[in-house]
């Protein structure tokens, strides 16, 4: 987070919405302030949360409607993830099936404020030897499976979506993915249930939660990702559970796998800047010296770190939608797999404008769901009328089409692209590739990320020979 005034205002903000208290502002705010202030909650995916602290604080009407619209939207699809799920928990306890919700909309709402803190996806941990009948009966539910990478073939992890795409469901049936195979031996025994209408859910009890959040968050701010909607969940979480973790054992654990000093600062974050109070955990942490400073400034800044108008996240295209209108070209890091092979997951970026000419098969596009959601994909095919086209759009790793697409929800045209660290155009042979002949092949698609997989770890495999050697 390196916009200072705008970290100044944000923090206040959300201490006041947690605390469900009026906001004393730090700093005196002006009306253009305010734009950068709101970007900036949303960049942390907590823009839900303080909009309407906001708001009372004097936000200006011009500025914050965009935002509110987006908060609503935010706030109605976490509403929709949840009733879904709700008759997913349903039809798998139905069915005698073992799962535990790891994290998603169903765990936000066990916190203070939970329900407007948004989840993305929802995580379930699953039995190894049900693994067949969990897929089975995801696919029976109406789901749809999902390759969002190729590794994903061959890994523990799965992700299916709903047929709207708007719920997203990822299994793993070890946690060991978290690269720490002994640090939750119990967790099938130490879990607990709540109960949701007529349906008891299986969840993670308060510290094996706490610790599989602080883990995640540990992850993600060595991958760059961290934010503070993924620190309120650690945080709230360990609020919730004060009275019921062993905060001696938690520290112990925390030594154990090298946890302590990230736990120290997030901790000490949360009581001076949230003021969220964890002094039993921090007391235990004792030995460690916490540093919410190195917290701070891991967060993502207004935009991300931008010299063309650069973001590191599809969720601040609301705000990025407007600016487009002038026609400005925006730096964008991919997000999600749903683009490769052509395009990965963090590792390349593409430049985007507000389209000036007749969209044609094989642009890559950027648009709105009805739901408020952004995507990135290629066109397939344009039909309806000239005066009202109709778009069908696919990415380039998915082989189920989203039909009918407005010309109205689509505001970005991408006219390069970062791959590999080389700058490639719509004159290039790779993308000339992708916006032909790997759309003629979209049945075949399956077989081809399947081939490609074991082709990237041949050379992966014979690369390790070679240095072992």
């Amino acid at each position: 987070m390196q916009s200072k005034n705008e970290e100044l205002i944000v923090l206040p903000l959300l201490r006041a919405a947690i605390a469900l208290q009026p906001c004393c502002m730090p700093v005196q705010i002006t009306p253009e302030k305010w734009g950068g202030v709101l970007r900036l909650a949303q960049a942390n995916q907590v823009l839900p949360l303080v909009m309407e602290t906001a708001e009372r604080c004097g936000a200006p009407e011009s500025i914050s409607v965009l935002y509110r619209r987006q908060a609503m939207r935010l706030m109605a699809s976490q509403t929709v993830r949840m009733h879904y799920m709700e008759r997913l928990y349903a039809f798998l306890r139905e069915r005698q099936l073992s799962f535990l919700v790891l994290e998603g909309a169903l765990c936000s709402v066990q916190l203070p404020w939970g329900e407007k803190l948004s989840a993305a996806e929802e995580r379930l941990l699953i039995r190894a030897d049900e693994r067949e009948q969990i897929c089975a009966a995801l696919l029976n539910f109406g789901m749809t499976a999902e390759v969002s990478q190729a590794k994903m073939l061959y890994s523990k992890d799965a992700v299916y979506a709903s047929r709207d795409r708007q719920v997203y469901v990822g299994i793993c049936s070890s946690l060991a993915s978290l690269e720490q195979p002994d640090v939750f031996p119990d967790v099938w025994t130490g879990a607990v249930t709540i109960q949701l209408d007529e349906v008891t859910v299986p969840v993670l009890g308060p510290a094996d939660r706490l610790l599989y959040g602080m883990i995640t968050a540990q992850q993600e701010q060595q991958r760059d990702t961290l934010n503070l909607r993924r620190i309120c969940d650690v945080l709230l979480t360990a609020q919730s559970g004060r009275d019921v973790i062993d905060w001696v054992a938690f520290a112990a654990h925390c030594r154990h796998i090298d946890l302590s000093g990230f736990a120290a600062s997030l901790f000490a974050f949360g009581s001076k800047e949230l003021g969220i109070d964890l002094a039993d955990a921090l007391a235990e942490l004792r030995q460690e010296c916490g540093n919410p400073t190195a917290i701070l400034q891991a967060l993502p800044g207004e935009s991300g770190r931008i010299g063309t108008q650069q973001i590191n996240s599809y969720e601040n295209l609301s705000a990025l939608r407007a600016m487009s209108t002038g026609g400005e070209e925006m730096k964008l890091f991919v997000s999600g797999g749903s683009m490769t092979p052509f395009l990965i997951h963090r590792r390349d970026s593409v430049y985007f404008r507000k389209p000036d000419r007749p969209l044609k098969r094989g642009d890559i596009v950027f648009f709105q769901r009805d739901s408020g959601q952004f995507v990135l994909h290629r066109i397939l095919r344009v039909h309806g009328t000239e005066d009202a086209p109709l778009y069908d759009i696919v990415g380039d790793g998915q082989t189920q089409v989203e039909r009918n697409v407005r010309r109205d929800q689509i505001f970005g045209l991408v006219v390069r692209a970062e791959r590999k660290g080389k700058v490639l155009t719509p004159k290039s042979l790779w993308w000339k590739f992708f916006a032909g002949a790997w759309l003629r092949l979209l049945p075949l698609r399956p077989l081809l990320v399947k081939l490609y997989a074991a082709l990237r770890g041949n050379r992966a495999a014979q690369s390790g020979e070679n240095e072992n050697k």
